[in-house]
């Protein structure tokens, strides 16, 4: 397994070749991105309605900076998730809301775990995530909003720094759906800063159906029962 150090520098030398742009450049938009979404956020969205909430997300290139950012922060909490899923036997993932696709390509080629990603159909960071899993020869089904995914039953469902996202009712389909189909899902649930630098954060999590394992697991409560 390569160091953390050279694992970061990997994800942000994929974002510089597939933006052809200088490395301080693309270094200097991923510390700007965090501003830069809640700016544009601020300016598109006085009321919530869920068409510009999609066309947001779907839009923006910004998310490829912030989460390239994030990510190689977070190596240590990857290389734990592959850990993870390997021990409780965590095969069938689907990655929701899975971002630049860092998640599938670790757990498709580390885990050995078949992977769904799943993200909005042809939204900026989709088109780099579908970039990244062919360079990096990941074996990994990409699939739009509109997939039906709540038609199979998952080991694993990858759901980081997502459901803070989701308007309420969206919010509430989704955590109903995980507690029917999801053996184990892998979340960050804190409790979310609701400020000027992160507006685009419009619910607040609560997992009441699943229970922490260890770090970011958690297992659910309903499909326990049934054990």
């Amino acid at each position: 397994m390569i160091d953390q150090a050279e694992r970061a520098k990997q994800i942000l030398n994929d974002l510089v070749e597939y933006h052809q742009m200088p490395v301080e450049l693309v270094k200097e938009r991923c510390k700007a991105a965090v501003y830069e979404l809640a700016w544009i956020w601020g300016k598109q969205h006085k009321e919530l309605n869920h068409e510009e909430v999609m066309r947001f997300y779907r839009e923006t290139d910004w998310y490829q900076f912030d989460l390239t950012k994030y990510q190689s922060m977070i190596t240590p909490l990857v290389d734990l998730m592959v850990d993870m899923a390997d021990s409780y036997g965590i095969k069938k993932v689907l990655d929701f809301g899975g971002g630049i696709g860092e998640y599938s390509i670790r757990l498709a080629k580390e885990a050995d775990c078949d992977v769904t990603y799943l993200d909005l159909e042809g939204s900026e960071t989709m088109k780099y995530a579908e970039w990244r899993f062919k360079k990096h020869e990941a074996k990994v089904k990409v699939v739009g909003e509109n997939y039906e995914w709540t038609g199979d039953n998952w080991d694993g469902v990858v759901i980081m720094d997502v459901l803070e996202h989701l308007e309420k009712p969206e919010y509430e389909r989704v955590i109903k759906a995980l507690e029917e189909k999801a053996r184990y899902i892998f979340c960050n649930p804190e409790d979310v800063r609701f400020n000027v630098f992160f507006p685009q954060h419009i619910t607040k999590i609560k997992l009441e159906g699943f229970v922490q394992v260890e770090a970011n697991l958690y297992y659910n409560k309903r499909l326990a029962k049934k054990a």
